[in-house]
């Protein structure tokens, strides 16, 4: 994994733990996320909708030159919140392929504290960065 990956996830793990209460924490993420960039329009798709979550999240991760480029859209604030998180510590960096390259979401403990649906979405956001297709 690219080392910006690395010290970006401790970052977002570092700020979560800033936070005592989940409802702080959760505060945060939505925070973040009305700072997370217009998906292109033409991306939103079938292809690009996370499967069985409430709201409507689009994801795609892709590979180019420069390395990972993250796109998301969700109308859930927390869920924008999330893929802000994930834009920020992926976007530009590259992944070694090793199943220990993404752990912001188990040792923030986010993963444990999000609903089963919420979860889901972001195990499915997780398999698609590892799996990005080549742009």
């Amino acid at each position: 994994m690219q080392i910006g990956c690395k010290k970006r996830q401790d970052e977002f793990i570092e700020n979560m733990a800033s936070w005592e209460l989940w409802n702080e924490k959760f505060n945060y993420l939505i925070e973040i996320g009305e700072s997370l960039p217009d998906m292109p329009s033409q991306m939103m798709s079938s292809h690009t909708l996370i499967q069985g979550c409430t709201s409507r999240t689009y994801f795609k991760a892709v590979i180019t030159l420069e390395g990972l480029r993250i796109y998301g859209r969700s109308n859930s604030p927390v869920m924008c919140g999330i893929l802000e998180a994930v834009r920020y510590i992926f976007d530009g960096g590259m992944l070694s392929g090793g199943d220990d390259d993404i752990y912001f979401h188990t040792e923030s403990g986010l993963i444990d504290h999000l609903t089963p649906q919420r979860k889901s979405a972001l195990l499915q956001i997780i398999d698609r960065i590892k799996n990005a297709d080549d742009f």
